[in-house]
C-alpha cells in the first residue's frame, strides 16, 4: 500500500505541476497577475509604478495640449513674447516694465530733443536691446516648455519599459 500511495502521490504531484504550468502559461499569454504571499511585494511595486505612469501620462497630455495650443497661437500670428505662459514669467514681466519706462523716457526725450541727440540715440539703443532680450527670453521659455513635453515622453517610455520588465519577472517567477 505504501508503494501504491507513493506512486499515486507522485502522479498527483505531476498532475498538479502540469496544471500549474498551464495556468502560468495562460497568465503569461494574457498578462494576468494574481496576488499571493510571495509575490505581494513585487506586485505592490508594480502597482506603484503603474500609478506613477498614470500620473506621468496625465502630466504629459496636459503639457502636450498646452504645447499644441501655443503652436496654434504662433501659427495664427501671435508673437512668442505675447504668449500667456511666456508673459507670466517674472523676468519677462520685469523687462517689459523696464521697456515701458524706456519708452516713456524716449517719448519725453524726443519731444524735447532732436532725433540725433545722444540721449535719444542711447534710449533707442536701450529699447532695441530690451526688445531683443525679451524675444530671446521668450524663445528660451518656449523651447523649455517643448523640452518638458519631450522629457515627459521619455520618462513615460522608461516607466512603461520598467513596468513591462517587472510584469515579465513576476510572470516568470510563477
Amino acid at each position: 500500500r505504501s508503494e501504491q500511495y507513493t506512486l499515486q502521490l507522485e502522479q498527483l504531484r505531476t498532475e498538479a505541476d502540469t496544471i500549474q504550468a498551464k495556468l502560468t502559461q495562460y497568465q503569461q499569454e494574457t498578462g494576468i497577475l494574481s496576488t499571493d504571499e510571495r509575490d505581494d511585494l513585487a506586485i505592490r511595486g508594480l502597482n506603484e509604478l503603474v500609478s506613477q505612469a498614470a500620473l506621468l501620462q496625465t502630466r504629459r497630455r496636459q503639457a502636450q495640449a498646452s504645447s499644441d495650443v501655443i503652436a496654434a497661437m504662433l501659427a495664427s500670428g501671435v508673437r512668442v513674447e505675447e504668449l500667456p505662459e511666456v508673459a507670466q514669467l517674472p523676468g519677462i514681466n520685469s523687462m517689459k516694465s523696464t521697456l515701458s519706462e524706456v519708452d516713456r523716457r524716449l517719448s519725453d526725450a524726443r519731444a524735447k530733443l532732436g532725433p540725433q541727440h545722444p540721449t535719444v540715440r542711447a534710449l533707442v539703443e536701450e529699447r532695441d536691446q530690451l526688445i531683443g532680450r525679451i524675444g530671446s527670453e521668450a524663445r528660451v521659455a518656449r523651447a523649455r516648455s517643448q523640452k518638458e513635453v519631450d522629457l515627459l515622453a521619455a520618462q513615460d517610455a522608461a516607466i512603461q519599459a520598467d513596468i513591462e520588465k517587472r510584469r515579465q519577472d513576476i510572470l516568470q517567477k510563477k
